[in-house]
């Protein structure tokens, strides 16, 4: 988790303004001052915002091979992933199948992945297709992939000073 702390000095309009804001959209903890120049009295709020890490993306590839057998659609293949090493994601088995009647139905699989190393995921999963059907193609859609949360400096000098 990240931290900002920002030190702000506003008329006392614009600061219930600021903090009202910034109460309802993030986890505020907020320190006031009050100080008197002599022409006036100035509120100054010292406010830190914490943030969650940003997720990074990552671009992976898949491949797959498949065959009929029976009712099942026996679908084998790879995941890699150039862009980091521990990743996870996900994604989905398009099976375009025709029935009995001559007609073309899609099913829809979700699958998740996740790596610990550098390593291609190989995978093979048997999706039941049902009876008297012909199986036409199978393709991935909607693949995912994100990096890992890496330890931030900042994480990695508080742990060092504790």
């Amino acid at each position: 988790m990240s931290q900002i702390t920002l030190s702000v000095v506003f008329p006392p309009l614009w600061t219930i303004a600021l903090v009202t804001a910034l109460i309802a959209s993030q986890p505020v903890h907020a320190q006031e001052e009050q100080t008197y120049d002599g022409s006036g009295l100035t509120k100054k709020y010292i406010v830190r915002l914490e943030t969650t890490q940003h997720k990074q993306y990552c671009k992976a590839s898949i491949s797959v091979e498949y065959i009929q057998n029976d009712d099942a659609a026996s679908v084998s293949g790879q995941i890699n992933n150039e862009d980091c090493a521990a990743s996870s994601g996900e994604y989905t088995i398009n099976v375009r199948i025709r029935d009995s009647e001559g007609q073309l139905v899609d099913l829809n699989f979700d699958e998740t992945w996740q790596r610990e190393d550098d390593q291609s995921i190989a995978f093979k999963r048997q999706y039941t297709i049902g009876q008297n059907v012909d199986l036409m193609r199978v393709r991935t859609r909607k693949l995912k992939c994100v990096c890992a949360e890496i330890q931030g400096k900042d994480e990695i000098q508080d742990k060092n000073q504790q």
